[in-house]
């Protein structure tokens, strides 16, 4: 009885979060392709988080998206975007009740991969932005099983500022970060 009221109590908790994000500032405005810039597809295709002990469920999960501590958008299940960023050094990050951070240096003419990949949290999911190796042959069929969205979403300056905070600690290396170096496109 009492995994039935914490589940229960999970879900409220965490649909209050999404209440929360919904503010102010809204989504970046799309990018321009050009010969100094590099296309990132950011990919959400699975659709819910595993539980241990009682297995899947669809919470209509939506991360957001952000370049250094600037918001690009939200992206939930089954979802891609991709953006055109200037060739150079950048801070890509997705944040659910953690947020997780990959510095990644760009190279113009070149396509880079993300996964959002959701994963179990206390009060909600957790993130991982995985980068897939070019060769990855998941990219298709994630692409393919995936709408493409334009940015979307607003955030409250909570959310900023708690961007620019982990933006900064990444450069100050007090939080891990992964680095995907520029060959690593295609």
């Amino acid at each position: 009885m009492k995994k039935k009221y914490f589940f229960t109590a999970a879900i409220i908790f965490y649909l209050g979060l999404i209440l929360l994000s919904c503010g102010s500032i809204p989504a970046a405005e799309p990018r321009g392709a050009g010969s100094t810039t590099a296309k990132v597809y950011f990919i959400m295709p699975n659709t819910g988080v595993t539980v241990t002990g009682t297995g899947t469920i669809t919470v209509g999960t939506q991360f957001l998206l952000w370049e250094n501590d600037t918001f690009i958008s939200s992206i939930g299940a089954r979802e891609y975007l991709a953006l055109n960023f200037e060739a150079g050094t950048h801070y890509f990050m997705a944040s659910g009740e953690n947020w997780y951070i990959v510095q990644a240096e760009l190279a113009a003419g070149k396509s880079y991969y993300f996964q959002l990949v959701t994963l179990p949290g206390f009060g909600s999911p957790n993130v991982l932005l995985k980068f897939l190796e070019p060769d990855d042959p998941e990219i298709e069929k994630f692409i393919n099983m995936s709408k493409e969205i334009s940015p979307k979403g607003k955030v409250t300056a909570y959310y900023v500022k708690r961007a620019g905070e982990k933006i900064n600690d990444a450069r100050g290396s007090s939080q891990p970060i992964d680095f995907i170096p520029a060959d690593k496109g295609r």
